[in-house]
Parts: C-alpha cells; sequence; structure tokens
C-alpha cells in the first residue's frame, strides 16, 4: 500500500550487461545504446497528478533530460504535494508479495533438472546441493517424489525412475 508516483521504464536494444538505474539507461540512451520510453502514473494522488506532470508528458521517451526532470522538479513537486495533504490522501494498493513465483517457466526448468538428476539416478540430496540460483528447490523435490517415489534425500532412485527420466528428456 503506498502514495506516491510509480515509473516504468522499458528499455530495449540495450548492448550493456549490467543492472541499471535510471541515471544509467537516461546515459546509454544518449550514446545510442539503448532505447527507452517511460510512463509516469500517480498512486493516491488523484487528477492533480496531471498537474504536478505539467512539465512532462505522461508517457514519452526517455532519455537523459528525462531523468533529470523526474528525479528533480517532478520528485520535488510529488514529495511537496504528500507532504502538505497527508491527512486527506489514501493508500493504495501498488505491489502483492507472492509465496511462490507464477513464472512457468521457473517450474518447467525444476522439473528439468529434476528429470536430469533423476536420470544420472542422483539422490535428492546430491541434486539439490548443486541446484542453480533460481531454481525452486521446492518443485524439484516434488518432480522426484513423482517420479521415483517417496525416498531418502540420501537414496538413489530405481533404475525404473532412470529410464522414465531418460524416456522424459528423450535420451
Amino acid at each position: 500500500m503506498g502514495v506516491g508516483m510509480r515509473i516504468l521504464l522499458r528499455v530495449q536494444h540495450t548492448d550493456l550487461k549490467a543492472s541499471f538505474n535510471f541515471g544509467l539507461v537516461g546515459a546509454a540512451v544518449e550514446l545510442g545504446a539503448a532505447r527507452a520510453t517511460y510512463e509516469i502514473q500517480g498512486v493516491g494522488i488523484g487528477a492533480v497528478f496531471a498537474d504536478i506532470l505539467s512539465d512532462l508528458p505522461g508517457v514519452g521517451t526517455f532519455n537523459y533530460s528525462t531523468y533529470l526532470k523526474i528525479s528533480g522538479p517532478v520528485q520535488n513537486k510529488v514529495a511537496k504535494f504528500i507532504e502538505a495533504n497527508r491527512e486527506k490522501l489514501v493508500p493504495q494498493p501498488v505491489a502483492v508479495a507472492l509465496a511462490r513465483p507464477l513464472d512457468p517457466l521457473a517450474s518447467a526448468r525444476a522439473v528439468y533438472f529434476a528429470m536430469y538428476g533423476l536420470a544420472g539416478r542422483s539422490s535428492l540430496k546430491d541434486i539439490l546441493s548443486v541446484v542453480p540460483l533460481g531454481v525452486d528447490k521446492a518443485a524439484v523435490g516434488l518432480a522426484y517424489e513423482q517420479v521415483a517415489g517417496h525416498l531418502s534425500p540420501d537414496e538413489r532412485p530405481s533404475e525404473t525412475a532412470q529410464r522414465e527420466a531418460r524416456v522424459w528428456l528423450n535420451r
């Protein structure tokens, strides 16, 4: 829940392989290393937000000049408006925390990793020790159990489970 300004920044054609902040995106655009667009929304501020953005359209091309306007005058106007109207503003939902990601590719990676481990007859403990960052270990464990049945973490899967995983992997 919150009140303030939300900025959606879309960056394309970047040659940079690092994480960015708004200033670096603006600089990359100026150097021709990226193209970017922005959208600014007032969260819980209401119709007066259009007045706050009087120097800047709510949607447009993002460059270093845009960055300077957003991080300077626009940010200051939003802060002053919130301070002056603190009692009247009603916080709005801005995000939802999820216990697990809803990305189907994340689930697919976990199943693939489990099948890879089963195909090599690795124990669940061994395969979980090498799971790459970003692969859901709980999902790997569930896939192991679905194919190999309930095993202790140190127990190797059966040859039947190994064959099933190899068929699944087309090996």
